[in-house]
């Protein structure tokens, strides 16, 4: 039997005894885990057992109060210390503080190559949070740009409502390697058009504004590429931009509530922005459903609607979540 290389461990808990017992837990490569503050103590109890680990996953409900913080951070920072030189090529992260996020980064950036940070139902919790566009602005998503100069993958929060958040997606511009841009553009139900109403938002989320955000991050790009270059502070080479996914809805839902953000009433698709090979210049953009089932619970549903549609290498699928 092949050695197990990805865990994923849900509202799971489980006792040191019967840790030391899963000799195989060495060879793992993704650890995932989703749950309670207790899940924290698997992060103890793993500490050590798993020296080549090159991607994490991270999904802690109430992650952002600063008792679990702060918890986080002690435990985080054993569990990597008795992780190998390795790079840790990509990290998840769902319900944390960004404190947690700069931690990781000052331990890891310069190797991390895919960084996702979610908030599950962004902008769709209170009226306050309406207001908020992205959880990182244009000054804090440069900073970051500066310190991951090898990120190829990114996934943030943004909502798209009105005008498009030129600002922020000039900051997202600024990462030298960036190739391929996730966004979660939640809305808030009333929003979705429910109970058979014409969904606002597609007067603000389309083919058309897809097409323009895409546009406007390549050449976003491009200039601060040539601006690099010019001023001999190029580190790493600029990557050409190469695709944009805009998503709308619960791509990757808590398991509680699982059933009701997958339901009918709850429309979820994405935009997906790519270069056409055969036309320079040209952008080929594709609306995908999402076609989740209530049973069983899945926590790939973006990379299957992507496979399905010749955009994500079906190896890389089946390689489990950590894999670019």
């Amino acid at each position: 039997m092949s050695p197990l290389r990805t865990l994923c461990l849900t509202n799971f808990s489980v006792d040191s005894k019967r840790v030391t017992e899963w000799a195989q837990c060495h060879h793992i490569r993704h650890l995932g885990l989703d749950g309670g503050a207790e899940s924290l103590q698997l992060l103890t109890l793993f500490t050590g057992k798993m020296p080549d680990m090159t991607s994490l996953t991270l999904r802690i409900h109430h992650g952002t109060s600063p008792d679990i913080t702060d918890d986080l951070y002690t435990r985080l920072d054993k569990f990597l210390q008795h992780v190998n030189d390795l790079p840790v090529a990509a990290f998840t992260a769902y319900e944390l503080s960004k404190s947690i996020l700069l931690f990781l980064v000052s331990r890891r950036g310069p190797h991390l190559r895919r960084l996702r940070f979610w908030q599950t139902n962004f902008n769709m919790r209170d009226q306050d949070q309406e207001q908020i566009r992205c959880l990182f602005n244009f000054e804090e998503l440069q900073n970051l740009a500066g310190v991951l100069p090898r990120l190829q993958r990114l996934g943030i929060d943004l909502r798209f409502k009105g005008h498009l958040p030129y600002v922020i997606l000039s900051g997202v511009a600024c990462f030298p390697s960036l190739e391929h841009l996730e966004l979660n553009a939640s809305f808030s139900h009333g929003e979705c058009g429910i109970n058979g109403r014409e969904p606002l938002v597609n007067s603000w989320l389309n083919a058309a504004v897809a097409e323009e955000a895409f546009r406007y991050v390549a050449g976003e790009k491009r200039s601060y590429g040539r601006i690099a270059r010019i001023a001999g502070s190029t580190t790493v080479p600029w990557s050409p931009f190469e695709g944009l996914d805009i998503k709308v809805g619960e791509w990757e839902p808590c398991v509680e509530g699982y059933r009701k953000s997958i339901s009918l009433t709850n429309p979820i698709f994405l935009y997906a922005c790519r270069w056409l090979a055969c036309r320079p210049g040209k952008v080929d953009i594709v609306r995908l459903k999402c076609l989740a089932q209530q049973w069983p619970i899945e926590d790939d549903l973006y990379e299957q609607a992507l496979a399905r549609a010749g955009l994500w290498d079906v190896p890389k699928l089946l390689s489990g979540p950590g894999t670019l």
